[in-house]
């Protein structure tokens, strides 16, 4: 005796039928290692050839779904879905899914924040509901398509390091067989970072080695002369040198101001 499909059989096949559907509405012609996967999405072995039978018996019924722009055809292939094992409303459903993807981008706007100078910036772009003919930037944004076998295709856009404290606002284009996108690009590169302007001392300043150990009124002299050329200072007394800046000479002065 023959006996039929088990209940959860019949829902792996629904299940089954809805991802070739999404296939097909991407536009794909699926092959038998296609189907294969489907097959292993819903965790059925090589076993249930029955169920392999009705997807490649299914491919040119959702395919016409898929063409079938004003409906006129609907009640003729949801007929012909139940009629390979599918219940009423799964194979509305189905037929529905079948139908073109509206072509459409993720993410639709794309901000890289404040970048580095001198380091690149990439993000990645998802286009579903049709094949790219084209993309459209500028000198500024590198674009690379990368086609994958989902019927999506992926557009990698770089940004090389550019101006301290430039900002970009920009977009490309994404041309398909009818449609187009147009996605908006914007990033900043922080400014450098400004080296403290170091104010000259006097010419003349106090010797924080030598004039604490002079006895007055020599000690109210100032001997320790800064030069402008070396940026360092020298006492004409006791010959010490000192970087510029440097911590002892500026406390020793403040001090004794």
């Amino acid at each position: 005796m023959d006996i039929g499909p088990t209940e959860d059989e019949l829902s792996k096949l629904h299940e089954a039928l809805s991802y070739l559907a999404d296939l097909i509405s991407d536009g794909l012609n699926p092959n038998k290692a296609a189907l294969e996967k489907i097959l292993q999405k819903v965790s059925l072995n090589s076993n249930h050839q029955w169920i392999r039978n009705i997807l490649e018996s299914a491919c040119p019924i959702l395919q016409r779904a898929h063409d079938d722009v004003d409906d006129t055809e609907r009640k003729l292939i949801v007929g012909e879905l139940e009629a390979l094992g599918m219940k009423s409303f799964p194979a509305i459903l189905t037929y529905d899914k079948a139908k073109p993807k509206p072509f459409s981008v993720e993410p639709q706007f794309v901000d890289f924040g404040c970048l580095k100078l001198g380091k690149e910036a990439n993000a990645t772009l998802k286009v579903t509901g049709g094949t790219v003919k084209e993309v459209l930037g500028t000198k500024r944004v590198k674009l690379n398509l990368i086609r994958t076998g989902d019927g999506c295709t992926l557009v990698k856009v770089m940004l090389s390091g550019n101006s301290a404290g430039e900002s970009l606002h920009d977009h490309i284009v994404i041309k398909g067989d009818k449609d187009e996108l147009k996605v908006q690009i914007t990033a900043l590169w922080e400014k450098r970072s400004e080296e403290p302007i170091l104010k000259e001392p006097p010419l003349l300043s106090w010797c924080p080695d030598c004039t604490p150990k002079v006895k007055l009124p020599e000690s109210k002299r100032k001997t320790l002369l800064y030069s402008k050329r070396l940026h360092k200072y020298r006492c004409s007394r006791c010959e010490h040198e000192f970087p510029y800046p440097d911590k002892r000479v500026n406390e020793y002065n403040d001090a004794h101001r």
